[in-house]
């Protein structure tokens, strides 16, 4: 292999099945090439230039001793750890919450032992919050921050305004919810009243579950089945325990966040910023952003404040580029019956929640 002319980058398994407490497994593909040659000891830079030794076994399969690192730095299961290795003893390292932020990597002297045991629901709910960041796209359709008036005072608690209700599509033929994620679900008892929903039996034992309080949020995406959802936890002490990720680590001054690449958003060309990413950065971000690609590629990109969407620029229409435009193919299920309207995809959501009475729409017909 040719340490010096080629870097082999990679994300090492971390769900919960390959979680162990100081151990690293490096993905099959990596070590059927390259494990015979790794050398019995290895070490890896943080980004904070913390250097931490590690012991290759089980002919290259996994990277041992590790247990200071991943306590350092408060590794759990689907926390993302990502390495290059360029050969040698030597692997560069880059550490993301199941949140798909760079970690704040000087901010966490203090973080609990990385061997905790976690319960079943812990592992669930790290699952959700790692599909809803890294994976999926646009799936959220209400995000709601939790109040003291939403934890305690009476049976009875109003959560929901009408608003909520209507972006969930929950009417009054609603009388219980599902709320949850994977293979754990609560049902919650549910009443309109006075503009608002309110939660009974069930809501707070849903709280209680996934340690929800007041100042954390929840959002809520759409399932295949009505009055169901899954939920996504951010707990509020994010933003204050990863604000400024990545100016302090010494060696550059910009933060970054991870994202994979899936069938739907190549066929869009947009892909969603990761909610706490935005919740620091937002504000700092232009409307053109310059995307390094690697291998020396680089291209422009747009983003949209609004929706948190990054989609590719087109340099040669930069006028059209202050617009956006789609394409829908309406079927006949898509024309309201009186001919009075038509209706948009779902998964335009994030674009059309914004508009507004005074948005600007033009409409232009074509055959197929």
């Amino acid at each position: 292999m040719e340490s010096k002319d080629r870097q082999i980058s990679f994300i090492c398994p971390n769900f919960s099945s390959h979680y162990r407490p100081g151990e690293l497994i490096l993905p099959l593909v990596f070590y059927v090439e390259y494990g015979k040659s790794l050398p019995s000891k290895v070490r890896l830079h943080v980004e904070s230039s913390h250097v931490w030794s590690g012991t290759v076994v089980d002919g290259g399969k996994k990277i041992k001793g590790l247990e200071g690192m991943m306590t350092f730095y408060g590794i759990r299961p689907y926390s993302l750890v990502l390495l290059d290795y360029d050969g040698g003893v030597n692997f560069r390292v880059q550490l993301y919450s199941p949140y798909a932020t760079e970690l704040m990597y000087f901010n966490y002297e203090h973080c609990p032992s990385s061997d905790l045991l976690y319960n079943k629901i812990e592992l669930a709910m790290f699952s959700s919050v790692f599909t809803y960041n890294t994976i999926d796209n646009f799936s959220g359709v209400y995000h709601l921050v939790i109040e003291n008036k939403h934890l305690v005072g009476a049976k009875m608690l109003p959560v929901l305004s009408s608003y909520a209700c209507h972006q969930l599509s929950l009417d009054e033929s609603c009388k219980t919810l599902k709320l949850g994620f994977e293979k754990y679900f609560w049902n919650i008892s549910v009443d309109f009243k006075n503009g608002y929903l309110y939660f009974g039996d069930g809501w707070i034992d849903f709280l209680d579950a996934l340690c929800v309080m007041a100042g954390d949020s929840l959002s809520f995406c759409k399932s295949d089945e009505n009055f169901k959802y899954i939920v996504c936890v951010f707990h509020g002490n994010l933003v204050s325990k990863e604000v400024n990720i990545g100016v302090s680590v010494g060696l550059r001054s910009y933060a970054r966040f991870f994202k994979m690449i899936t069938e739907s958003s190549l066929k869009s060309g947009e892909i969603e910023v990761p909610r706490v990413f935005i919740c620091n950065y937002g504000d700092e971000l232009s409307n053109t952003l310059n995307v390094n690609l690697g291998g020396g590629i680089s291209t422009q990109f747009k983003y949209c404040p609004g929706s948190s969407r990054i989609y590719e620029s087109d340099d040669e229409n930069s006028e059209e580029d202050e617009l956006f435009s789609f394409k829908v193919v309406l079927k006949a299920s898509h024309v309201e019956k009186k001919s009075r309207g038509v209706y948009i995809a779902k998964n335009l959501w994030p674009i059309y929640k914004h508009w507004g009475k005074r948005t600007s729409i033009t409409l232009s017909f074509g055959a197929e």
